[in-house]
């Protein structure tokens, strides 16, 4: 009776370590079925930055390209961006600094005159 017990505690034993393998293996499984879903995300994702990465590229080649063709050409013209001649913003006047208040003193001294008169 006694060798009987001690074999089924065994057996049970046994199957518990049993179990507990497997459900370590079936957690392991999971957890890596997470992490290849996880890769192939971030490889999707690193596959398309890549992509706008290789696009912005090259179109900041073209642009330097663009840009070296037009100071060529104004090179063959005689003038180069930094020569080209400045146009006026709009908040720039283009009379001289002084020349509206030269005016408003003429119209004042013009409105005196009058009144005097």
């Amino acid at each position: 009776i006694e060798k009987s017990r001690l074999e089924k505690e065994e057996t049970e034993y046994k199957l518990q370590q049993y179990i507990k393998e497997r459900e370590e293996e079936t957690r392991l499984l999971e957890k890596n079925a997470g992490l290849a879903e996880e890769v192939k995300v971030r490889s999707k994702f690193d596959l398309e930055q890549g992509r706008i990465l290789e696009e912005y590229r090259k179109e900041r080649n073209r642009n330097k390209e663009t840009t070296a063709e037009n100071h060529n050409a104004a090179k063959i013209i005689g003038t180069t961006s930094k020569q080209q001649p400045k146009m006026p913003n709009e908040s720039e006047s283009v009379a001289p600094p002084n020349f509206e208040r030269q005016s408003s003193k003429k119209l004042k001294d013009d409105n005196k005159e009058a009144v005097r008169r």
